[in-house]
């Protein structure tokens, strides 16, 4: 589900059961160029997915994301930048 309001860039994969929506009101999350999302992650709020990154399966990711990261579950952290 992907709210009407969120902007993409391209090449963005999203997998099934990807949630992508706000967190209070209209503010919904913004998605950069070559973002992967993984099944059943949430991108929830007022949020920037940086061009590159990869968000794993069933990870909640609610603050923005730096260029080609690599984000993880439950509540979505980043790895190291030696990926």
């Amino acid at each position: 589900m992907v709210h009407k309001n969120c902007t993409m860039g391209e090449n963005v994969l999203l997998s099934p059961g990807v949630v992508i929506g706000g967190r209070v009101g209209a503010e919904v999350p913004r998605i950069g160029n070559n973002v992967k999302i993984m099944p059943g992650a949430k991108v929830l709020g007022n949020i920037y997915v940086s061009d590159g990154t990869f968000i794993g399966v069933n990870a909640v990711v609610i603050q923005n994301t730096s260029q080609d990261s690599v984000w993880v579950a439950p509540l979505a952290r980043q790895l190291d930048d030696t990926h």
